[in-house]
Parts: structure tokens; C-alpha cells; sequence
């Protein structure tokens, strides 16, 4: 019995070290594409100030990220928005970004109303590629122990959700466990363990034989190089739906969303930095579903907040409606070169 312990431990060992290995080193193949965007602007931060160091930077979601192409706008700025950037991951990565000895003069802060309102899958890409580290991510648990949990498991672990007998209990623990639940998935991605790792895992694998998956990563780092960290484009036709899990009636913000932006405006104010908040366009459909009370609401919220930040700037001016549109949130590349112009226009004046 004893052989038999030492030699399935051997074994499983010989097994888990290099599958651990691939799961810490090998992201570049498995991992969806904004895995990329993430890696290679986390990597910027570790530049050398003197190659790098716009006076002007954009953090923000994927909306700003299809909305703004530098190249278009002035050298002086830079695109450093992530597909699903919370405000969580914004503040964590201003902060380190700022610590390396970055001195930007301006912080354009753009997320759409799904990452003001409510709890977007803060595990997918937070966590998932290890970009968050555990000082960083105590600190989280400890900053919204008092709130409602800033966290959605229904990604990482939907592969449970129809399991027997997880179908009974799925749904109370989703509900009163999220801190546990985010607690035992980051170990779990930390060991390679975890359901959402399988998933990547078992897409590269179906999809292995399809050249133009890694083509298109490779196109995508060199976009990044060639247009200042704008790389996402898309060709689609207009596309005029709304967003279904948006509160178009009232502003909402998510408690937790609430604690970080302050948390982001407190840190750029320490290091005199200027804040603006700009929306970037909606298409028709959603525009005309925002109520008077939304607008009405958002513009109590940050005018409040203002009298504590000198330093905040809110612009409205460009969040319209407009028909360019790839899918319900983001602009395709026609409405890319509409919104650049507008915002060329009004923040970098000849």
C-alpha cells in the first residue's frame, strides 16, 4: 500500500508539473484573444519611462477600446483600455502603472454603463490571467467585505450549473457565497485547476487546426505595436439593439464600482493628474431607451462628487447616438473614425 501511495503520488506529480507549467507559461495559445491586449499593456508598465510615457492615456473596457484609435487623435495619447476592464482592475492597474514612474498629464476614463451598474464577470480575465496578485486581491476582499460582492461565477463555474446535485445548490451559494467563491477559484486558477482554464483548454484543442487562430494573435499584437494599443476592429453592419442587463431607467451604480472610482479619482488627484470621464456614442435604439430620471440621477452623482475632486472632468458631449455600430455596444470601424475625430476635436484643438 505504501509503494502504491508513493508511486501514484510519483506519477501524478510527473503529470501536474508540466501541465502547471503550460497553464502559467503557455496563455499566449490557450487564452481567448483580449488575453493578449491584457498581457502586452501589463507589459508596457514595465517599460523604461524614457520609451515610454504618453502625456495622455485612455483606461476603460472594450467600448473605448473599439471608440478610440489614437493614431487618428495625437502621438501624445495612448490606448490603454482592456476588453472587460472593470473599475476594479482600472484602479489596481493606475496604481501599479503609476508606481513603475509613469507621469501622465491626462487620465481619459471610459466604461460602458455594464461596468458602472452592475457586478460583470470580475473573474474571467481579473483573475484568470493572473494579473491580479494576492496583496492586490486581499486588499479587494478586505476594501468591499461590507458591500454587496463585486463578483459573477457564473462563467468559471457553469460548468456545474446542470450537475447533479450542484443544479440544487448553484444557486444559493452564487448568491450567498461570492467571497468564498472568488476565494477558492483564485487558488484554484493559481494551481490550474480551474473549470474556466478547462474551457480555454478545450477550445485551443478543438480549434487546433485552425491556422488563422494563431494568425490572428499575431495581427493583433502588431496592431497594438503599429496604432498605439488600439487593435480592435470590426466590420459588421450597422447594428441598432440594446443591451438587456442595462438600467436604463436609473443611474444605479453598483456599490462597489461606487468605492473604486473614488478610489481611482483619490489616486490621480494624489499625483495632480487630471480625470475625465468621457461616454463614448450608443446606437439608436439603446439612446432612446435612457429616461430623463437616468440622466438626471448620473448628473446628481457626478456633480456631488466633483466638489471633492477638482480634478474630475465630466464630458457628456459625445455620448449620442449614432448608426455605426458592429454589435449593441460596440462601433464598428466607421463609427471608430467618427468618434476619434469628435475627440480630437474637443480635447486636442490645433
Amino acid at each position: 500500500m505504501k509503494k502504491f501511495l508513493l508511486k501514484s503520488t510519483f506519477l501524478i506529480f510527473c503529470l501536474y508539473l508540466p501541465w502547471i507549467t503550460f497553464i502559467h507559461t503557455g496563455r499566449y495559445y490557450y487564452a481567448p484573444d483580449d488575453y493578449l491586449a491584457w498581457n502586452y499593456k501589463h507589459d508596457i508598465i514595465d517599460r523604461d519611462s524614457s520609451k515610454f510615457n504618453p502625456k495622455d492615456i485612455i483606461i476603460g473596457d472594450s467600448l473605448a477600446l473599439a471608440a478610440v484609435n489614437p493614431t487618428l487623435i495625437s502621438t501624445d495619447l495612448y490606448n490603454l483600455a482592456m476588453s472587460g476592464f472593470t473599475l476594479v482592475d482600472s484602479y489596481y492597474f493606475l496604481k501599479k502603472y503609476l508606481e513603475s514612474g509613469k507621469t501622465p498629464k491626462r487620465v481619459f476614463l471610459s466604461h460602458g454603463m455594464t461596468h458602472w451598474q452592475g457586478s460583470d464577470a470580475f473573474s474571467g480575465q481579473t483573475i484568470g490571467y493572473g494579473f491580479l496578485k494576492t496583496k492586490d486581491f486581499n486588499h479587494f476582499l478586505e476594501s468591499t467585505s461590507g458591500l454587496d460582492f463585486f463578483y459573477s461565477p457564473e462563467e468559471s463555474f457553469s460548468l456545474f450549473k446542470k450537475w447533479f446535485p450542484f443544479n440544487y445548490i448553484y444557486p444559493y451559494v452564487v448568491k450567498n457565497h461570492k467571497s468564498t467563491l472568488a476565494k477558492v477559484e483564485y487558488y484554484l486558477f493559481k494551481l490550474g485547476v480551474a473549470p474556466l482554464l478547462f474551457n480555454h483548454i478545450k477550445t485551443i484543442i478543438l480549434d487546433f487546426y485552425e491556422y488563422d487562430q494563431l494568425k490572428r494573435k499575431k495581427e493583433i499584437i502588431v496592431r497594438m505595436e503599429s496604432m498605439k494599443g488600439q487593435h480592435f476592429f470590426d466590420f459588421n453592419n450597422t447594428v441598432n439593439l440594446p443591451n438587456p442587463i442595462t438600467n436604463y431607467d436609473n443611474w444605479a451604480i453598483h456599490p462597489v464600482n461606487d468605492l473604486y472610482f473614488k478610489k481611482i479619482l483619490a489616486l490621480l488627484k494624489e499625483n495632480k493628474i487630471q480625470t475625465i470621464i468621457e461616454f463614448v456614442p450608443n446606437n439608436y435604439v439603446t439612446w432612446k431607451n435612457f429616461k430623463p430620471t437616468f440622466f438626471k440621477e448620473m448628473d446628481s452623482y457626478f456633480l456631488d462628487i466633483s466638489y471633492s475632486y477638482p480634478n474630475l472632468i465630466v464630458s457628456k458631449s459625445t455620448s449620442m447616438p449614432i448608426e455605426n455600430y458592429g454589435d449593441m455596444d460596440h462601433v464598428n470601424e466607421i463609427g471608430q473614425s467618427v468618434f476619434s475625430e469628435l475627440f480630437k476635436a474637443k480635447y486636442y484643438k490645433p
